[in-house]
């Protein structure tokens, strides 16, 4: 009975991560997308590579309106902003503080 009921747990566990997804989307300005571009990804290993370098961002300041950002990424019950130059690193802001981090 027990195993059973561990197997349950597991189970249900192994459902609600597979649930989970993360939403990419690319952006005209800071409030429309792009239309036709929505990315979903789901993928246990493609979430573990793109949610890292969100937990490892430095905060350095505030949303600069003057330059729109290329992607809105939802990620778990957030949402950033993202913009992408040509060196290694990126920037990101959160939709609703709109507090910036970088990512390298």
């Amino acid at each position: 009975m027990l195993m059973i009921c561990s197997l349950g747990v597991v189970a249900c566990n192994d459902q609600k991560e597979a649930s989970k997804v993360i939403e990419i989307q690319e952006l005209m300005n800071f409030d429309d997308v792009q239309p036709d571009t929505l990315q979903q990804i789901s993928d246990v290993k493609d979430m573990k590579i793109i949610e890292k370098p969100f937990k490892k961002a430095r905060e350095f300041g505030e949303v600069d309106n003057e330059i729109a950002p290329q992607y809105k990424i939802k990620l778990n019950d957030d949402e950033y902003y993202l913009w992408i130059d040509n060196t290694v690193t990126a920037t990101i802001a959160n939709v609703n503080s709109r507090i910036c981090f970088t990512l390298s």
